[in-house]
């Protein structure tokens, strides 16, 4: 959750270009959406879903901003002069979700020193 909550500036903001993995921000609504399993909400959310945590729970998060599945995945969008947009998904969930191994092996490392 860490991850997926790194944010960088978002292109509206005057980013240029973006790093697959980390989450737009250009205000903090997408940031700031993101819910956590016994109802807490924020951007920081996940740390108290995970201090209550035990061996074996599920947790589950979602961000909730109306715009979060399409910075996740990408869309391509035409005006009404036929104009063609395109914007590639930033990949915030997906990316971090394939490094849970990486993941899990650091904190692993960590806990055995």
């Amino acid at each position: 959750m860490e991850a997926a909550q790194t944010p960088q500036r978002g292109i509206t903001k005057g980013a240029t270009s973006f790093v697959e993995g980390k989450i737009p921000v250009a205000e903090k609504e997408l940031i700031g959406s993101l819910t956590s399993d016994g109802g807490a909400e924020g951007s920081d959310s996940y740390t108290v879903a995970i201090a209550g945590y035990d061996v074996g729970d599920v947790m589950s998060f979602a961000w909730t901003a109306p715009h979060a599945m399409r910075m996740e995945l990408g869309y391509t969008e035409t005006d009404s002069l036929g104009r063609k947009y395109n914007q590639a998904g930033r990949h915030f969930v997906g990316a971090n979700a394939r490094r849970f191994p990486e993941f899990v092996k650091a904190r692993a490392k960590e806990v055995q020193k």
